[in-house]
């Protein structure tokens, strides 16, 4: 098995853990604010970042820190280029 794989497979793992974690708190905020509870965005999404955060090694196959080492020896003009594609195909 090799490096990426290993790093899927726990990645899946956490992923799945971190939805069905997530599940309970998502729903019940969002059963408060249909009964007239003012929310705001993070009391929503802060529950996600475990997701997201799992999401983002399953489908590269490199531990997020790894990753995030890599972004940073891109040079200035490559982040904006890549980050800017980023949120355009996110949007």
């Amino acid at each position: 098995m090799d490096g990426a794989e290993k790093v899927r497979r726990r990645a899946l793992r956490l992923f799945l853990v971190s939805v069905l974690l997530s599940i309970p708190v998502t729903v019940c905020t969002v059963w408060l604010a249909a009964r007239g509870w003012d929310s705001f965005a993070p009391g929503i999404g802060a529950p996600l970042v475990p997701v997201l955060y799992f999401l983002t090694e399953l489908m590269t196959g490199v531990r997020f820190y790894e990753l995030s080492r890599r972004w940073d020896g891109l040079r200035g003009w490559q982040r904006g280029v890549f980050g800017t594609g980023f949120a355009v195909i996110g949007g």
